[in-house]
């Protein structure tokens, strides 16, 4: 998980509509519900709406993590880099 350092008008912006500044980095995906199988790449989800235990919830999507993973704080810019590095990544709607 990535917390996202954004400024206090965005926080505010994200808050008003039920999300928080985090979202998920995923490297591999074990089991993908809409391909009924695993596939290749990895993910960054949209910003976070819900966390109970090992249950990350995006505005659309529910995510399952399989193992205890890592948190960090880094910039809004580094996490849409991702997507221009050569990270591959499926994007749910962010």
């Amino acid at each position: 998980m990535l917390d996202v350092m954004v400024s206090h008008t965005d926080e505010k912006t994200l808050q008003a509509q039920g999300l928080q500044p985090t979202v998920l980095l995923g490297r591999e995906i074990i089991f993908d519900s809409r391909t009924q199988c695993s596939r290749p790449g990895g993910l960054r989800s949209s910003f976070l709406y819900s966390q109970v235990g090992s249950v990350f919830e995006s505005k659309d999507t529910l995510y399952y993590l399989a193992g205890p993973g890592f948190r960090n704080h880094t910039s809004l810019t580094a996490v849409l880099t991702l997507d221009n590095v050569g990270w591959r990544v499926t994007l749910d709607a962010m």
